[in-house]
């Protein structure tokens, strides 16, 4: 699997939600208090690098359905929004991540980011299978 790390994103995600991660000697979970959807954002300039170039988006809407009190993953769903790709206005689809409580990240489906007429792809799904 295509294993990603975005442990500055996925402290973001647990500070906005109030989820906090435990830590045992067997394995790190994420707890939470209810199980709910959640909702939070980011007003920080988020940046990744894609084999064509930055991409920088100025807000981030955050979305988790938590579906147990005590969970090894999150599956998080990011909406991008104010971002330039390659210096140029740009639209990315809604991101659907898989957060684990032991630090890493997958892309779950394919991100496609859209800057005037080029049109970058980020592979998910079977490209980031374990």
């Amino acid at each position: 699997m295509k294993r990603i790390r975005y442990a500055g994103l996925a402290l973001v995600i647990v500070g906005a939600l109030g989820v906090t991660i435990a830590s045992t000697a067997v394995a790190h979970t994420f707890n939470s208090d209810v199980m709910a959807s959640l909702k939070g954002s980011a007003d920080a300039t988020q940046v990744f690098t894609t084999a064509a170039g930055k991409v920088e988006c100025k807000k981030i809407l955050v979305i988790v359905g938590v579906t147990g009190l005590t969970v090894k993953t999150l599956i998080v769903i990011i909406i991008y929004e104010e971002c330039k790709a390659f210096g140029l206005a740009a639209t990315v689809s809604p991101a659907e991540y898989e957060f684990d409580a032991d630090g890493t990240a997958s892309v779950l489906k394919e991100i496609t980011i859209k800057a005037v007429a080029c049109e970058v792809k980020v592979p998910g799904g079977a490209a980031n299978a374990k």
